[in-house]
């Protein structure tokens, strides 16, 4: 029989995961196995939600940017499938709402929320966790229909 998760002890090492603490530093903070923790990252996205969280879809459109420039302005060697396809990324990443900007958009929610928190009594650490629940169900339900 599976044992149930403690709710605080995942709660806590994905706190510890988005500040940059290693998976190993967590299980032991968090008193349980590596193994576990592994299992959390890869369940949870986690690695998507601190991508997203350290790097802004702006960063991201203008690495895009510079590196068609750096293409252009290289000439000799062009390589115009490479160019058309980092044109494509560029342009899909301008059109479309990916799971990144889903995973950015609900870490700024969150950290607002977080600050809210402060001053209104009624945005409760169990309302927190219950939207990031949700939120968390949400990504992962639009990262299995790209799949």
């Amino acid at each position: 029989m599976a044992r149930k998760r403690n709710p605080e002890k995942h709660d806590y090492a994905h706190l510890l995961f988005m500040t940059g603490a290693s998976q190993k530093e967590i299980a032991q903070k968090v008193a349980t196995t590596e193994a576990t923790v592994s299992k959390w990252v890869r369940e949870g996205g986690w690695e998507a939600k601190r991508a997203a969280a350290t790097i802004s879809p702006e960063q991201v459109s203008t690495k895009l940017l510079l590196r068609l420039n750096s293409m252009l302005e290289e000439g000799t060697d062009f390589d115009p499938a490479a160019f058309a396809k980092i044109a494509k990324q560029l342009k899909s990443f301008k059109t479309g709402v990916g799971v990144d900007d889903l995973i950015y958009t609900f870490m700024m929610f969150g950290s607002w929320l977080e600050k809210e928190a402060i001053v209104d009594k009624d945005i409760t650490i169990e309302l927190i966790r219950t939207i990031t629940n949700l939120q968390d169900r949400f990504i992962l339900s639009k990262r299995n229909e790209a799949e």
